[in-house]
């Protein structure tokens, strides 16, 4: 029987929002000269800065999300496409001997006619040297 381990995933995400959120307020702090021993974030000004970091914050998000849904998207259309692909391979290769067979059996009368003209050429003219 295999052993289950508890699922830790959801902490991942909460130590990303928490850092995310600290990162966000000391660059507020930095940013607006905030002084962090007398409590900075006083002013207006700070709270303005502090949603336009939120809202700028919640576009990276948004991008991140697209980027990885498009490659999740990719992945799977690779994964269907692999055996779509594979069979439309296998009928072009169907479609290419066919096509190989009905060149063959075109031009094969004339190969063999150019064949049987260069023979009889070349025995006339070794009977004339002779």
């Amino acid at each position: 029987m295999q052993k289950r381990y508890p699922d830790y995933r959801w902490l991942m995400w909460v130590v990303l929002g928490v850092g995310l959120a600290l990162g966000l307020f000391y660059t507020v702090m930095m940013v607006s000269g905030g002084n962090f021993e007398a409590g900075g974030l006083a002013t207006g000004r700070d709270l303005a800065l502090i949603f336009l970091g939120l809202h700028l914050l919640i576009a990276v998000l948004l991008g991140f999300a697209l980027v990885a849904a498009l490659t999740y998207g990719i992945y799977r259309l690779r994964l269907w496409l692999s055996g779509v692909l594979r069979q439309i391979t296998a009928y072009a290769r169907l479609g290419h001997r066919y096509v190989e067979m009905f060149s063959h059996k075109l031009a094969g009368p004339f190969i063999a006619a150019e064949s049987r003209a260069a023979q009889a050429q070349a025995i006339w003219r070794a009977l004339r040297r002779g």
